[in-house]
């Protein structure tokens, strides 16, 4: 049996399909994207979610990368196509028949996703600028491919999902919310993602033989690392797995870190930015505000910064930010 897909599926994941013709699974980090990453202009949408690719026009590129050096906080900030774009939902009106309501809802996800994905191509277009350009790495920089490396690995997967189930794909994802990148992200599936987080985290440190759990393993379960491999038990199994992949976190961590203060520190973080760093730290954000974050996230900082040690700087930080890992934040040093 064959099946035939809507033509405005396809043309939903015509950004995708390029993302991977261009055989970008591997640039290496690099420096500044600041050409590209200010010269997306928003386009107007009936559920104000699209937006068009950044302009690659010579005399607009030059503006927006002269406009972006002077934007405070513009080296600690990532680009916003890492991040969901607005979802707005229609209003049920009273006039309106469920038919033509639920008609409407699916035009709205089917438009938050078209420009998901095309965040996703600009980002792939961003990392091939980072890739080429001959400065300094700055956070943004490393975040920028941090997320797109990630998003990367999913959009196979997540794409097929969309041209199957188009209008109903919000449903199905629910149920598989780990094969979405993060820019195709639905509000209730991030809100859900960061509960189901802190539930583990929660169970990592407070739950039954919590203080006999290894210190790789209590690091990669409490930040979800590798949850399948968690559930099948391989992390407690296979010690050299789970110190693998906490030592991957803990390094990205600490570049992070020192990257972040030479940006301006945590002051020049957005607030969705703010909260996004301290998810990547293992803290829980959920009812919490700004106001509570960033000193956590200050205090984070202060402690991973290397002042005198008479060890060597890598394991100094390596050993510092384990600590912080490793414990809740009313017992950290």
């Amino acid at each position: 049996m064959t099946m035939n897909a809507p033509a405005s599926h396809l043309r939903v994941l015509r950004a995708p399909a390029r993302c991977l013709a261009a055989g970008l699974y591997g640039p290496s980090y690099g420096p500044s994207y600041a050409r590209l990453a200010v010269a997306a202009v928003a386009k107007p949408s009936p559920f104000r979610c699209a937006s068009t690719l950044p302009s690659t026009s010579t005399s607009s590129s030059a503006s927006s990368s002269t406009a972006l050096e002077k934007l405070p906080g513009a080296t600690a900030n990532p680009p916003h196509t890492t991040r969901p774009p607005p979802l707005t939902l229609p209003d049920r009106t009273p006039a309106s028949s469920t038919a033509s309501h639920l008609f409407a809802t699916g035009k709205a996800y089917l438009a938050f996703y078209k420009t998901g994905l095309k965040y996703l191509f600009a980002n792939t277009k961003l990392v091939k600028q980072v890739n080429a350009a001959e400065q300094p790495l700055t956070r943004s920089d490393l975040v920028l491919k941090h997320r797109w490396t990630h998003d990367m690995r999913r959009l196979p997967l997540f794409g097929l999902l969309l041209l199957i189930c188009g209008e109903f794909t919000p449903f199905v994802v629910m149920v598989f919310p780990h094969v979405v990148p993060y820019p195709c992200r639905i509000p209730k599936q991030v809100e859900s993602l960061r509960r189901a987080d802190e539930k583990r985290r929660s169970q990592a440190f407070d739950g039954a033989g919590a203080a006999e759990t290894e210190t790789n393993v209590l690091i990669s379960r409490s930040l979800g690392l590798a949850p399948i491999q968690d559930r099948l038990g391989l992390l407690s199994a296979v010690p050299s797995l789970a110190v693998r992949v906490a030592d991957r976190r803990v390094r990205f961590l600490a570049e992070d870190d020192a990257l972040l203060r030479a940006a301006g520190g945590v002051a020049a973080l957005e607030t969705e930015e703010v909260v996004l760093a301290c998810t990547d730290r293992g803290l829980d954000v959920l009812g919490k505000d700004e106001a509570e974050l960033r000193p956590l996230l200050t205090r984070w900082l202060e402690y991973t910064k290397v002042e005198h040690s008479a060890e060597p700087t890598d394991k100094y930080v390596h050993d510092r930010i384990t600590t912080l890992l490793t414990r809740r934040p009313d017992a950290w040093p």
